[in-house]
């Protein structure tokens, strides 16, 4: 689910070492923050999440 090579080249830009077990990890929190977001769409009823409704599950988030 996770862009590792994105993740790993950000890290290693800002010179930090990031494990394999460290990446895994931040690879099944991702999972979990994404399906968090998706029961909050089908709790709302949202067939289709476009920019307009990112409030609803980012509700501190504005697309201004």
């Amino acid at each position: 689910m996770l862009n590792k090579k994105k993740v790993k080249k950000i890290f290693n830009d800002n010179k930090i070492q990031l494990p394999k077990e460290t990446l895994v990890f931040l690879d099944s929190e991702i999972e979990r923050m994404v399906n968090k977001w998706a029961k909050k769409c089908k709790s709302y009823n949202i067939k289709r999440l476009s920019i307009d409704l990112i409030g609803y599950i980012f509700p501190k988030t504005s697309n201004k």
